[in-house]
């Protein structure tokens, strides 16, 4: 199992872990719902250094990657950042990136455990092109900022009180370190991630700390970030999407432009769009009591879908993703999950990112 080079620091902040993709993560510090709390009111400081993160240069860079995938990335400004998915023949997810146009590089952020399968398949696709793929996973760490007064610790941390908005990056100094800040939200939530070379994280961690002091920032596990994300109706790689599910079905279409040029997949990922031939949907649901993941939903015995995440709620509620089948995709549908001991649960909404 691989660990994080600041596992001593978070054992002695009283971190519980957990097993993730293979990683030992840290799933709270002690007070789960404090931590959702700080989240929704304040900002919490979380290691997302078990993700993946790919830097890539050449003056091919920007365009193979947009050949490849289904954002429109060419013409990206310098300090832009756009999302983008990877797709196979079939229109299946290979992977979600997150793309940030640095002055001299591309940062590209990954899924766990994805780095391979995406420096194989761009080189797969590479053909003379001014490429170069470096994987940066292993000698750097990534920490993320969440939250409302995310960007006021930024601002703090940051010489000069620098304001980042929304789909933005750069690099800043901080002393004799130069660090990528990339900041891309959690829909309405601010998140802002610092990435720099693990020899300075210690450092730098508590730099964002000293910076966050005044906006309460606290450490927070994945299970607070868990919570956020399934509220929010956020998918990641692992649980709602893999090599089996095509963007629309996972509620991607902010992912998708539909008037670029080709790309691996194009003609699947448009056939879905125009027809509408997603045969389910991913949808929130909150359940009266926790349910193991891959639980069966059903409708008057009828098999309707999948438990794909879930997290503890409020008031003793649990809430939770799935994939749907189309017809019982209703918002309000009463339904009950699991074949032995039931469980009360109604479908909320429809998990979907847009434009």
């Amino acid at each position: 199992m691989v660990t994080s080079s600041l596992e001593s620091i978070y054992k002695a902040d009283g971190a519980v872990f957990t097993d993730r993709s293979g990683h030992k993560i840290v799933g709270h510090f002690g007070n789960f719902h404090k931590e959702i709390e700080v989240l929704q009111s304040n900002a919490g400081l979380l290691d997302m250094s078990y993700c993946d993160r790919l830097n890539v240069t050449g003056d091919d860079a920007l365009d193979l990657l947009n050949r490849l995938s289904t954002n429109q990335l060419e013409g990206m400004d310098i300090g832009s950042v756009r999302w983008t998915i990877l797709t196979t023949p079939k229109g299946r997810i290979i992977d979600v990136l997150r793309v940030a146009r640095m002055e001299d590089y591309l940062s590209v952020g990954a899924s766990p455990e994805r780095i391979r399968n995406i420096m194989e398949w761009i080189d797969f696709y590479t053909f003379g092109e001014d490429v170069q793929l470096v994987d940066v996973s292993q000698n750097t760490v990534e920490f993320s900022l969440i939250g409302p007064n995310a960007p006021l610790v930024l601002g703090k941390f940051v010489t000069g009180g620098k304001v980042l908005p929304n789909d933005t990056c750069d690099s800043v100094q901080i002393g004799d370190t130069s660090i990528a800040v990339i900041r891309s939200d959690m829909k309405d939530y601010p998140r802002i991630n610092v990435i720099c070379q693990s020899n300075v994280a210690i450092d730098i961690r508590q730099s964002l700390f000293e910076a966050g002091k005044d906006f309460h920032l606290m450490a927070v596990g994945f299970q607070a970030e868990d919570f956020l994300r399934i509220t929010l109706g956020i998918p990641i790689y692992g649980f709602e999407l893999d090599d089996k599910v095509d963007p629309l079905t996972a509620g991607l279409l902010g992912y998708v432009n539909f008037e670029k040029g080709c790309y691996v997949g194009q003609e699947v990922v448009t056939r879905l769009n125009t027809y509408q031939k997603i045969k389910k949907k991913l949808m929130m649901i909150q359940l009266r009591d926790e349910v193991n993941l891959g639980a069966e939903i059903y409708s008057d015995n009828t098999l309707i879908g999948e438990i794909t995440s879930v997290a503890p709620g409020e008031q003793g509620q649990w809430n939770s993703l799935a994939y749907v089948k189309k017809t019982y995709a209703i918002p309000g549908l009463v339904c009950t999950v699991g074949s032995e001991s039931l469980v009360e649960a109604r479908i909320v909404a429809e998990c979907s990112i847009k434009v």
